[in-house]
């Protein structure tokens, strides 16, 4: 897109900010299947399995904090859902 379009619309932030929620959204799919992989699965694989699993846990660790930074998220559930509404009715003005 446009440096100016960008700039001017604000997409550039909701690219990143919906980036990033795609991302802690694949992760935490991703740590479901892993937690239950290693349920499933003998005991000579676990091992492996419960490796990808922590590091998948730390990766949404740091994305979470990372987006917290950034004010996509809040630790707040209350002002969380507030700012959902905000960006739902900014999205649907601009179609």
């Amino acid at each position: 897109m446009n440096p100016l379009l960008e700039s001017l619309t604000g997409l550039k932030a909701l690219n990143d900010q919906y980036i990033a929620a795609d991302l802690m959204q694949d992760t935490q799919v991703r740590i479901s299947i892993l937690a239950q992989c290693l349920l499933e699965n003998s005991p000579l694989i676990q091992d492996s399995i419960a490796n990808e699993l922590r590091m998948a846990i730390e990766f949404l660790q740091r994305l979470t904090e990372y987006c917290v930074r950034k004010a996509w998220i809040l630790p707040d559930d209350s002002a969380q859902w507030e700012q959902d509404l905000k960006w739902a009715y900014k999205a649907v003005k601009m179609v």
